[in-house]
């Protein structure tokens, strides 16, 4: 049962009014006085809602009273009167507007305005509900957020209590312009970015400077339409965030410089070692040690070979071979005086491999190529020598093939007692492959191994 209290100083008045809402189902209470009104809602409990009379006789009147429990309670107060005068309902209007009953009125007026208050207090507090809800979840955001006009006034607003940023006081943003924060170039881009916003219903985006706080900081608009002549605009600082990519591009500056510096003297320290194999090579007259020298100097142009390819690649992990081995295939029968008589062949296919499995396979290679161009051709005026690389289902096979003089039968990699042969099966066994020698018009090496 709702519970309704009755402000009426005309006691008759005040007991029909009674028993005629009592037998609408209503439980009612009866005051004659604006202060007696204002004691019983601060003592009385479970009062619904007020009929307020606004002429109660000596004291303060109805609207008066209404305005001092509104001041402390939230209910819908309904005012009774017998004036209709419109400067009488508008002064009500400006107190509360949950109904005005002309005294005359029938008990089913009476009552239809009362449901009606009823219903109207009962949205208004879902209203009021979501509003605090949506409050809440806006403290939550750190952004600023603005309604602003197609003119560029701005209409309403939002921050989060802790955060600031605005470039005026609070106080003073709605009703402002743009020009109040811009100078003119950057207001007239904000404006047209406004109008493409509505125009084409699409959000918006532009970063901006703005001297704000005593700093210059930087700031991530967004926008997006609301109707025909309003945008939401969402700015968020991102000051920081542009010191920090500014930090980083920073460090990263110094890293490139010095990955540079420590490349350049790998780089040195490497051609220094094979520049002094290869003066002691040619110091010798030792003709095995110097052979046992150049195949090391050999060994370390492959591997500086691999060292700059992995150095000009994207990632310093992995590298093409499309890339790495015609360049190794070249460094190795460049150092061969019989090098212009020999055609090559290369046919690499484009995949890449990481450095661990590539440095065994480049000195691999170059052993391989190394012993051709030493012995495959000798007595010849020429030959050709081929070079494939090829993955398929998940497995490498290099493929080094000439068309020389070929392989003794009783040369092979399980009997070999050479330092070359023994070296390749070793790193073949490294890469977790096999390798096999085939004799037909000429000698043919097949490394295969996982890819």
């Amino acid at each position: 049962m709702q519970t309704i209290l009755l402000v009426e100083d005309e006691a008759l008045i005040a007991l029909a009014g009674k028993k005629a809402l009592e037998r609408l189902g209503y439980s009612v209470y009866i005051v004659n006085s604006g202060e007696a009104a204002v004691e019983t809602i601060q003592t009385v409990p479970g009062i619904d809602l007020v009929l307020m009379d606004i002429d109660l006789g000596k004291g303060i009147d109805g609207t008066q009273a209404a305005a001092r429990i509104l001041k402390d309670h939230d209910l819908p107060i309904v005012f009774v009167s017998s004036h209709s005068e419109r400067e009488v309902v508008e002064k009500t209007e400006k107190i509360t507007s949950y109904g005005y009953i002309v005294k005359s009125s029938s008990i089913t007026v009476f009552d239809a305005s009362i449901k009606m208050a009823f219903r109207l207090f009962s949205k208004n507090c879902e209203l009021l509900e979501t509003r605090n809800k949506l409050k809440t979840t806006l403290d939550v955001i750190p952004d600023l957020m603005f309604v602003v006009d197609l003119e560029g006034y701005f209409v309403d607003f939002h921050n989060r209590p802790d955060v600031h940023g605005t470039a005026i006081p609070p106080e003073k943003i709605i009703g402002s312009h743009l020009r109040d924060i811009f100078p003119a170039d950057e207001t007239a881009f904000h404006l047209a970015l406004y109008r493409r916003c509505i125009e084409t219903g699409q959000n918006q985006t532009h970063s901006y400077e703005l001297y704000t706080e005593g700093a210059r900081r930087v700031f991530d608009l967004q926008l997006a339409k609301l109707d025909g002549q309003h945008v939401l605009a969402i700015i968020h600082d991102i000051t920081e965030l542009k010191l920090a990519e500014t930090r980083i591009k920073s460090l990263l500056e110094e890293k490139e410089i010095l990955l540079k510096e420590v490349h350049h003297r790998i780089k040195n320290s490497m051609s220094t070692v094979a520049s002094l194999l290869g003066i002691q090579a040619a110091g010798l007259t030792d003709t095995p040690a110097a052979k046992a020298l150049e195949d090391a100097r050999s060994h370390v142009m492959s591997m500086m070979l691999l060292y700059e390819k992995l150095y000009q690649s994207s990632n310093f992990r992995d590298i093409s071979l499309a890339g790495y081995l015609p360049s190794l295939i070249d460094e190795v029968l460049g150092n061969f005086p019989n090098r212009t008589m020999i055609r090559v062949q290369k046919d690499i296919q484009d995949f890449s491999l990481d450095a661990r499995r590539l440095q065994p396979l480049g000195i691999i290679i170059t052993e391989l190529l190394t012993n051709v161009m030493k012995y495959a051709f000798r007595g010849r005026d020429g030959g050709q020598v081929q070079v494939s690389a090829t993955r398929t289902d998940g497995r490498v096979s290099v493929v080094i093939q000439d068309d020389g003089n070929g392989m003794p039968e009783s040369v092979s990699f399980e009997n070999s007692t050479g330092f070359g042969f023994q070296l390749v099966q070793a790193l073949v066994l490294q890469l977790e492959g096999t390798i096999c020698m085939e004799r037909d018009k000429g000698t043919r090496f097949v490394v295969d191994f996982p890819a």
